[in-house]
């Protein structure tokens, strides 16, 4: 089985899509399947290379993005090279496999789907979501994304989902979307229940894009509102404007003695950067998945999300930490406060955080379901 796999880019400072990317072809490398992925970056086949492609054995290639409008060519992964080689190179894969929906690589994929007779498989990280078309920046806008989602849908055979909260809301039937949470975890190293009971030093984190719908300002208040005093580590500095609102906010409330500020955590750092803190906390306004609160779990870190996330279902589920209202900021505030004074409850949630990762977001479950998929629609 050869698949290609198509996303704009793969640089880590976009975030989960970067990483759920990279681990979804490692994992399906594993399983069996011989994977290439295709990205853009500003640098082409000199770029960035993310750790543990090439072990694993997929083949990973770069093409260069337009050098005009940077901006636009960023953000739908403008390559001239890129398009050419999905349309000449497409027929050499049983399967096409398109990340995002809004971009360059996106179209070609199913250009070459067409064209060569080959099934095309999506995974919108989000995109597919009304949370998505809505918050476009005018009217003309969204009813232009309805009109691609409409045409793109009509050439794909599957849409790969991270949850339940995403297919709902990407009206999606369950004959067209399968749910697949991305994968985080490789093979279990220890039993759940015999992981060591730490007290790290620092009350909670947040790991991440600085982008608006993360709420950290919301965040920033809850802790402000907290008695303890409690401590909070902010990992993450994109993008830069609102890196310093956030700082300046901080100071503003008078807690710039309690909140660290640490800048872009590289994927090496994050294990360190889990086992710093009690708990990852999530406000975010909407998340189709939540990779960062996924691998804080596999770190045997709880966490606190809204309910508007993908892993909601699964924190709650294991008892992994705390859920709470979308829109209640309170309830937000009440979270922390009661995270920082049960030690035990907190503790507990942290072992019901790793088994829910080994049980829910394995590199080994992903893999076998993806090549189960795969094989159903190239028949």
């Amino acid at each position: 089985m050869k698949v290609l796999r198509i996303i704009t880019t793969v640089e880590p400072h976009v975030g989960g899509p970067s990483y759920s990317a990279t681990n979804a072809a490692i994992a399906e490398q594993e399983a069996g399947v011989q994977t290439t992925l295709v990205s853009t970056d500003v640098l082409g086949d000199r770029g960035f290379a993310p750790p543990g492609l090439e072990q694993a054995g997929v083949r990973h290639l770069r093409f260069k993005r337009i050098g005009v409008a940077a901006e636009l060519a960023a953000r739908w992964g403008i390559s001239v090279g890129f398009v050419r080689w999905i349309l000449r190179n497409g027929r050499a894969f049983d399967v096409i496999h398109v990340h995002y929906v809004w971009s360059v690589g996106t179209v070609a994929g199913v250009l070459a789907g067409l064209l060569w007779r080959r099934p095309v498989v999506m995974t919108p990280h989000e995109s597919l979501t009304e949370f998505d078309i809505v918050v476009s920046r005018s009217r003309l806008r969204t009813l232009q994304k309805r009109a691609v989602r409409w045409l793109l849908l009509r050439s794909i055979r599957k849409v790969i989902v991270a949850s339940e909260l995403e297919r709902r809301d990407s009206r999606l039937s369950a004959d067209l979307a399968a749910v697949v949470p991305h994968p985080v975890m490789r093979a279990a190293e220890l039993e759940a229940d015999d992981r060591p009971v730490s007290e790290p030093p620092i009350d909670f984190g947040f790991l991440g894009r600085l982008h608006e719908k993360k709420r950290v300002g919301l965040l920033l208040d809850a802790v402000a509102s907290t008695d303890g005093p409690a401590t909070l580590v902010v990992g993450g500095n994109h993008p830069p404007e609102q890196y310093a609102e956030l700082r300046e906010h901080a100071r503003r409330l008078g807690v710039d003695d309690r909140v660290r500020f640490v800048g872009f955590v590289p994927a090496d750092q994050k294990a360190a950067f889990f086992a710093s803190i009690r708990f990852l906390a999530m406000p975010s306004q909407y998340e189709c998945f939540g990779m960062v609160a996924a691998e804080a779990m596999a770190s045997g870190t709880p966490v606190i999300v809204t309910r508007t996330s993908g892993v909601a279902d699964v924190v709650e589920r294991y008892g992994a930490g705390i859920v709470v209202p979308t829109d209640d900021p309170e309830a937000l505030q009440r979270a922390l406060r009661r995270s920082v004074d049960d030690a035990a409850g907190r503790h507990a949630m942290g072992h019901n955080a790793y088994r829910a990762a080994v049980e829910q977001f394995s590199f080994r479950a992903y893999g076998e379901s993806v090549l189960c998929l795969y094989r159903a629609v190239a028949r």
